[in-house]
């Protein structure tokens, strides 16, 4: 029947063209045709069951096939508006009433993975206000201008460097004009002073391509629509990147993400785009491009840079340490005051008001469990959701979703520390193999000193305490006393243990609290040297430091194994 309806369209409702359709089929039926030969004058006859292979393909008029394709579109909507008409005894789709979900849900909301980032009014990460700073300043006065250049931003997984670069362009673009450009990456951009620039943005995710060649097809496709052809080379690419007739725009700002997966394949097809992006090309064919490439690995810059700095290619350097607990503490209550109705007002530290849902102690542990492990944005969002869902799974037992609807959001039961407690015991516990394995021998050995020394302090306020004696003990290790600890240990173990200098040890030391296997802080302050030494260029010395361990001790003796130093030193005298 649909076949019938089909062709009564393209004959434009002649009647008698059933007639002649019947008797055409009969007489081919007659003749012993095949209905898909070349004698097949209707086109549009069925195939038999078992088709015999002798033509591939139908040809049809292109005034057939638009009558079909035009009467099946008006055919679909009116099917489609006839399906959304409410039936009798049916409501509407307006009148459909909205589902409800509970406050608690919209909590969790906020720390999927997927949410959007908070960030404030100048586009700025809580806990990125330095690194914002650099990436903006340094972009706008590339546009302004127009000098190509490029940032190199490296960091562990976790600690916002997508975000704040996706949140610095979304700054950039938020006083972009209407352009006449059907490129949807092209825009235009004001800056200040009213200066326009048309700047074409391109971002490019490297965990897509399994092979090092395709990124140059991958992004040439992006750019123009077209197939890359390789036997150009690169100069077909580099082409885009400069402004001619064809290509008007002022710049191209190429984000490069995961660019791990390059460099550890194949350096050559960066080293050209870090190349591009440089002053080493002469000023008439040079390309207007500005390339950032975000990076994970802590030893990616040992790996890749010196080859760029051997030829004069110096791109800027922005490095993102792991988030401290006051930054993760901050962002978390910064989201939970967003479910405020009057969350402009609610403001953290504007007022003494407590976040909603979220007990402060059970923030507080989140992030501080957090800090201490990994460093890792995700991780802590990860924990107080799944705080959030077991708490609310508890709420729903005793009260009916009505009931929490009713109440204030401010007045809701809050998520304790109890259960931001089992959450974290569940998720961290089985990180701290992982952190502890790739360590080389020194790290592990200074490890296993400083929790000898922390046994020893311990020991020795413990009996000083019996004895009421009047020795003063500090409240915490300095790093000058812990370095003379460690010196004289290594004396012990001369023929088997290398005393390490006091630079090495410090560089050591610093790679541990990156890490977040110990925590080094100011003598007379609480703060981790994750902030001090980026923000206030403090150096890290013995003399104004302490540091102590950030990992159970037991957990930290799993690992030791049969490696027989580290038994001698954990199971030796103080």
């Amino acid at each position: 029947m649909s076949l019938k309806r089909t062709l009564n369209v393209l004959c434009d409702g002649n009647d008698n063209f059933n007639d002649a359709y019947g008797k055409n089929v009969e007489l081919k039926r007659q003749k012993k045709v095949q209905p898909l030969s070349n004698s097949n004058d209707l086109g549009l006859l069925s195939p038999p069951v078992t088709p015999e292979h002798q033509l591939k393909a139908v040809q049809l008029q292109n005034s057939s096939l638009s009558s079909v394709s035009k009467n099946l579109k008006l055919s679909l909507a009116a099917e489609t508006v006839k399906s959304l008409e409410p039936k009798s005894g049916c409501q509407s789709l307006s009148q459909i009433p909205e589902r409800k979900q509970s406050p608690y849900t919209d909590a969790k909301n906020l720390f999927l993975r997927s949410s959007q980032p908070h960030f404030d009014l100048n586009f700025i990460l809580s806990g990125r206000e330095k690194e914002a700073k650099i990436l903006d300043s340094y972009i706008t006065n590339s546009l302004m201008k127009l000098e190509s250049g490029s940032i190199y931003v490296s960091g562990p997984p976790g600690t916002g460097k997508s975000a704040q670069i996706n949140t610095t362009i979304k700054h950039l673009l938020s006083n972009a004009r209407p352009h006449n450009s059907t490129d949807s990456n092209v825009h235009q951009v004001v800056l200040d002073g009213n200066l326009e620039r048309k700047v074409r943005i391109i971002k490019f995710n490297c965990m897509s391509i399994s092979n090092p060649t395709e990124l140059f097809k991958e992004i040439y496709y992006k750019i123009s629509g077209l197939k890359y052809s390789s036997a150009d080379g690169s100069a077909q690419l580099c082409r885009l990147f400069r402004k001619t007739k064809e290509n008007d725009c002022d710049m191209t700002i190429l984000v490069l993400d995961e660019m791990d997966n390059i460099v550890n394949r194949s350096q050559q097809s960066l080293f050209e785009l870090f190349t591009w992006a440089s002053t080493l090309i002469d000023s008439e064919a040079k390309p207007n491009l500005l390339l950032i490439g975000i990076a994970n690995a802590l030893d990616l810059t040992d790996r890749f840079l010196p080859r760029l700095r051997a030829n004069c290619i110096n791109p800027k350097l922005v490095q993102f340490l792991p988030y401290t607990a006051e930054q993760i503490k901050s962002v978390i209550t910064t989201k939970l005051f967003t479910l405020l109705e009057d969350n402009k007002e609610n403001i953290p530290g504007k007022h003494a008001m407590l976040p909603p849902l979220v007990h402060p102690a059970a923030i507080q542990f989140c992030a501080k469990k957090s800090a201490v492990t990994t460093g890792d944005l995700r991780k802590a969002f990860d924990v107080m959701f799944k705080s959030i869902d077991l708490f609310e799974e508890n709420v729903l037992k005793t009260k009916n979703l009505d009931e929490l609807l009713r109440v204030p959001i401010e007045s809701l039961p809050k998520v304790m520390i109890s259960q931001v407690v089992k959450v974290c015991s569940a998720s961290f516990n089985s990180n701290f193999e992982l952190k502890l394995k790739p360590l080389n021998l020194q790290q592990k050995m200074i490890l296993a000193f400083l929790f000898k020394f922390e046994e020893k302090l311990e020991t020795e306020r413990a009996q000083a305490n019996k004895t009421k004696g009047y020795r003063k003990f500090a409240d915490a290790i300095s790093l000058g006393s812990f370095f003379e600890y460690y010196a004289e240990k290594c004396k012990i173990f001369d023929n088997v243990i290398t005393q390490l200098k006091r630079a090495e040890f410090l560089e050591i030391i610093g790679s541990l609290d990156i890490h977040g296997l110990v925590s080094i802080s100011m003598l007379n302050t609480s703060s981790s040297t994750k902030t001090l030494l980026a923000n206030n260029g403090v150096s890290l010395n013995f003399d104004n430091f302490k540091v102590s361990s950030s990992i159970p001790k037991m957990e930290f003796f799993k690992t030791i194994n049969d490696n027989i130093v580290l038994k001698r030193i954990v199971h030796s005298n103080y």
